[in-house]
């Protein structure tokens, strides 16, 4: 019951109460229209919120206390009557859908607090419609799970296992690439970007000369699990955490051992089945 219901109500009842003491027809006719109203606007606003669909979108990768986009998908499955100031709430975050003729989509940032498997199992849906007077609600079931991924923090772990070296982790080789040392200074070929083009060297023969640069490749890294000195389990998974995302992202070669199984760091698949064994730790 909203503010403006109760004193609808109150009105009711007071032209109620006038129209019985004084017999006027015309106050039994008022009173009746408002009882009218009333019954109008309960059965529109139970229609309102019935027949509704939700559909949820998680990203590949959610971790702790991170934010991330989820995607929320309403769905009418009324045949005629679209679906108006819908307010729905997803463990305690409402989202507010205006209209809904047949399928809306809203993408919020949402977060989930801890680590481990996160369950929905039951969305509201709640709808002043049409008058304001009372707020309607309606459950609806769902059974929806998402394995969440420990928190990434930074710790003294990345210094102390090598993943601070010259260039985001690399060394040279011998390979011709685009990112090493300078190997030598070659004609131009024409398929290198302009930025290779080694002006000086042009200059002094009159002739477009290039730069032949190594390529690079990423240190390896090597970590057993159950070596990491941490002892607070909570600290030393989103220790682990980071370092994984990390390797990926400055390209390093990142090896975690645990009970007896290697999981490397940049294979999308082994990286996600060990945040799956560490989240549900």
């Amino acid at each position: 019951m909203t503010k403006a219901g109760w004193i609808y109500i109150v009105i009711t009842l007071f032209i109620g109460f006038a129209a019985v003491n004084t017999g006027n027809n015309l106050l039994f006719l008022i009173l009746s229209a408002f009882l009218g109203f009333m019954a109008v606007s309960g059965f529109i606003g139970r229609k309102n919120v019935q027949n509704l669909q939700l559909e949820l979108s998680f990203p590949d990768e959610v971790y702790a206390n991170v934010d991330f986009p989820l995607k929320i998908a309403l769905i009418n499955r009324k045949r005629f009557l679209p679906a108006f100031l819908i307010k729905v709430d997803i463990s305690g975050r409402e989202i507010l859908f205006p209209l809904v003729e047949n399928r809306e989509e809203k993408v919020i940032d949402f977060k989930i607090k801890d680590r481990g498997v996160f369950n929905i199992q039951t969305v509201t849906f709640c709808s002043i419609f049409p008058f304001g007077f009372f707020v309607r609600c309606f459950s609806y079931n769902v059974d929806i799970q998402k394995v969440v991924f420990p928190q990434p923090k930074r710790c003294e772990l990345f210094q102390s296992l090598g993943m601070k070296s010259k260039k985001k982790g690399e060394r040279d080789t011998t390979r011709v690439g685009y990112e090493g040392e300078l190997i030598s200074i070659r004609d131009y070929t024409g398929s290198s970007p302009v930025k290779y083009i080694h002006w000086k060297a042009t200059a002094k023969t009159d002739t477009l000369k290039e730069k032949e640069l190594s390529q690079t490749s990423s240190i390896p890294v090597y970590m057993k699990f159950e070596e990491v000195q941490i002892q607070d389990l909570e600290e030393k998974l989103s220790c682990i955490t980071y370092l994984l995302i990390r390797s990926v992202n400055m390209d390093i070669d990142l090896f975690v051992e645990y009970r007896g199984n290697i999981f490397y760091g940049k294979s999308k698949h082994q990286r996600n089945t060990l945040l799956d064994i560490m989240a549900r730790m």
